[in-house]
């Protein structure tokens, strides 16, 4: 099914709303999850009794490739068709019962763009913290860096990890999550990869470091790149994941007690090297840390890539 005409701001106001989705494995288990979370009925694609009346379609325009770029949840690999299930008691519940539905996806870390009549009156204007564009850095002869919330396509399942522990600083931790991409540049080679991670603050006078490793050899190339046309491979491969591990460790940088573990990443079968993926976990340890300490992110990455 195609994906119908975005709502029209010059027609007059209608309940009908669109939520496209990033993030779910397949359609199935999205409209599982809403289910469930809503106290609805699913029959096939269809969940109803929830004060919503929800279709959870596939999207004939999903496009990894352009799903970062300019309206790019068009190319979103799902999409919700949302209409009141009933007559509501009011146009304020009727959003209500939307906004519980944004509370689910955004619960289970899915990254969604709503487009409806009434989505400035929704959180975040309707979109979740991950769609927003982010920052990239293009520092000439260097190389480029990307942070971002967060990218769900880039989570792997783990076949082991290494960890480290060091003093932590005196003080009770922030707690956030952060992708960095790296796009080397030197002669004609352009070496990339990419990385997760998440701090969660904890008891204790250290600082866990923890760097899963995994892939899966038979899974296409699905991970998403902001810095070059082509996806990444998902996971990381165990060679590189000591190279992550001393990158994470290397500087200054001295965390509250808690644990800071890498549990995203991507790879390129050809430009992808340890040396890229220690000083992919440089910039994202440094600019998680900036993020979470209100410093400037940016000045951060600029000085850093300066150094390559």
């Amino acid at each position: 099914m195609s994906v119908p005409p975005l709502p029209d701001p010059t027609r007059p106001f209608n309940k009908y709303c669109q939520v496209f989705v990033n993030g779910a494995a397949v359609w199935r288990d999205l409209a599982q999850l809403l289910a469930n979370a809503l106290g609805g009925v699913l029959e096939f694609r269809d969940i109803k009794g929830s004060g919503l009346w929800i279709y959870v379609d596939d999207n004939d325009f999903h496009d990894v490739s352009r799903s970062h770029g300019p309206d790019g949840f068009l190319h979103f690999p799902f999409f919700l068709d949302v209409e009141p299930d009933g007559s509501p008691e009011s146009l304020a519940a009727y959003i209500a019962d939307v906004e519980r539905l944004l509370d689910v996806l955004r619960g289970a870390g899915l990254t969604f763009v709503t487009a409806c009549d009434f989505e400035h009156k929704l959180s975040g204007n309707g979109a979740s913290p991950s769609t927003a564009p982010g920052l990239t850095i293009d520092v000439a002869r260097r190389g480029r860096v990307a942070a971002y919330q967060d990218e769900r396509q880039a989570w792997f399942v783990e076949s082991g990890h290494l960890e480290a522990r060091r003093p932590a600083r005196e003080s009770q931790g922030r707690e956030g999550r952060l992708v960095v991409e790296v796009q080397r540049r030197f002669g004609g080679l352009a070496p990339r990869a990419l990385l997760g991670a998440e701090f969660v603050a904890g008891p204790g006078i250290q600082t866990l470091y923890q760097v899963g490793f995994g892939e899966n050899a038979d899974r296409p190339a699905t991970c998403p790149s902001r810095l070059w046309t082509r996806p990444f491979s998902v996971g990381l491969p165990q060679e590189f994941a000591p190279a992550v591990l001393g990158g994470l460790l290397a500087g200054d940088v001295v965390w509250p007690a808690g644990v800071l573990r890498v549990d995203r990443a991507g790879f390129d079968e050809i430009e992808s090297s340890a040396v890229v993926f220690a000083q992919t976990a440089t910039a994202l340890a440094r600019a998680l840390y900036a993020t979470l300490h209100g410093a400037d992110v940016e000045a951060e990455l600029r000085a850093l890539l300066l150094t390559w």
